[in-house]
């Protein structure tokens, strides 16, 4: 059986390794600058929050696209919602 102090230790090592993958998959405005340099616009795309953090808008070039704010896009979401855009 485990003790208290065996649960704390796993407690404390999941939470480190929680931590370490967060940060390792953690992606801000830099990286998808960096990832979105292709489409013209990318190197300077912006980003900003509306409805309280509920929208997140990112502007690349002269166009502009709103994700949910739930989580930080992936430079392929960002992708994918601007060529949605230029289908509609």
């Amino acid at each position: 059986m485990l003790s208290g102090n065996d649960i704390d230790w796993f407690a404390a090592r999941l939470a480190v390794a929680i931590h370490d993958t967060n940060a390792e998959y953690r992606m801000g405005v830099h990286d998808l600058r960096e990832q979105l340099k292709h489409i013209p616009g990318g190197r300077d795309l912006t980003m900003r929050y509306e409805d309280g953090g509920a929208i997140q808008v990112f502007k690349i070039g002269d166009d502009e696209v709103r994700l949910p704010g739930t989580n930080f896009p992936s430079a392929p979401d960002i992708e994918a919602a601007l060529e949605a855009k230029k289908k509609v």
